[in-house]
C-alpha cells in the first residue's frame, strides 16, 4: 500500500485483510453499509449553503480539524459560515433540497476503497469454497437516495462484482427486526454507538454471542460530556474499541472526508 493511502483505509484493509483471514473462518455473504459511512451528508448539507469561493477555500482550510474531530457537531467546525446544527440537519432531510445536497455530499476515504475491500472478501470466500458475493444492502436512515445517485453507486460496484445484487432502504439499524439483522456477515456503520445505547437493540447485546460472529466497522463518535478532557479521548476511545471487540469483530476506523 502507497503511503499517500489514507489512515481510515489503512485501517479498514488491516482488519478485512491480513488480520481478517487469520480469525474468520466463515464466508462473508451479506453486507449492510450505510450510504452514511461513504458519504458525509451533513457536510453536504454545509456546502448547499454556500455560494462563494472563499466559503468552500474556509471549509478546505477546516477538513483536517473536522476529520480529527469525535464529536457529533458538524456546523459548530465551521463557525465563520454562522450556521446551526438545527440548520443543518434540517436542510440535509428537506427533500427539496436531496438532489443537490446528495450529489455534492464528498465521499469519505472509505467509499474510495470500497471496490477493493470487496476483492479481499471475494478473495477470502473462495478460499473457503465459496465462490462469490451475494448481497450488498444500502441503508439510508431517513430520505431515499435520488434514482440517479442509487444508480450510480450501484454501477460502482457492478464494475468489478456484475453478479452482485445490491438493494438500497431506508431506515437505521436500530429500526430492523433483530431477525434481519442477524443474516448480515458484515456492517459498516456511521455510528455503530448509537445502536447500542437504544431502548430497542440494548436486548441485542446482552448475550454476547448474537454479534459474535459479525464484522462491524463504524466510526469513533463520542458524547460531549466523554469529551470535556481531551487528553483522556485516546484512552477513551482506545477502552470502548475493546470492549466492543468482546461483543463483535469489532473495529474503529476514521471518518475522512476527502474534499
Amino acid at each position: 500500500m502507497s503511503e499517500s493511502k489514507s489512515h481510515a483505509s489503512e485501517r479498514l484493509h488491516r482488519e478485512v485483510g491480513d488480520e481478517f483471514f487469520k480469525s474468520v473462518v466463515r464466508p462473508v455473504s451479506r453486507l449492510y453499509i450505510e450510504t452514511d459511512a461513504l458519504f458525509d451528508y451533513h457536510l453536504g448539507a454545509i456546502l448547499s449553503f454556500i455560494d462563494t469561493e472563499a466559503a468552500f477555500t474556509y471549509i478546505k482550510t477546516r477538513i483536517p480539524a473536522y476529520n480529527a474531530a469525535r464529536d457529533r457537531h458538524h456546523a459548530n467546525h465551521f463557525p465563520v459560515l454562522k450556521l446551526t446544527e438545527e440548520q443543518v440537519e434540517e436542510r440535509r432531510v428537506s427533500p427539496d433540497h436531496h438532489p443537490k445536497l446528495v450529489f455534492g455530499s464528498p465521499g469519505r476515504s472509505i467509499h474510495t476503497e470500497l471496490l477493493e475491500i470487496l476483492l479481499w472478501l471475494q478473495k477470502h470466500n473462495r478460499a473457503l469454497g465459496v465462490d462469490k458475493l451475494t448481497h450488498i444492502h444500502f441503508f439510508t436512515r431517513d430520505f431515499i437516495l435520488p434514482p440517479f445517485t442509487a444508480f450510480r453507486l450501484a454501477a460502482h460496484v457492478r464494475t468489478r462484482f456484475p453478479e452482485i445484487k445490491v438493494s438500497f432502504h431506508i431506515g437505521r439499524m436500530q429500526d430492523q427486526s433483530l431477525d434481519f439483522v442477524q443474516s448480515f456477515d458484515f456492517f459498516l456503520l456511521r455510528d455503530f454507538s448509537q445502536v447500542l445505547v437504544h431502548p430497542a437493540c440494548i436486548p441485542w447485546f446482552r448475550d454476547k454471542d448474537v454479534f459474535g460472529d459479525k464484522l462491524i466497522f463504524s466510526f469513533p463518535y463520542f458524547d460531549d460530556d466523554c469529551l470535556a478532557r481531551p487528553d483522556e479521548v485516546p484512552d477513551l476511545e482506545h477502552n470502548q474499541e475493546c470492549y466492543l471487540k468482546v461483543l463483535c469483530d469489532f473495529s474503529y476506523i476514521e471518518r475522512e472526508v476527502q474534499l
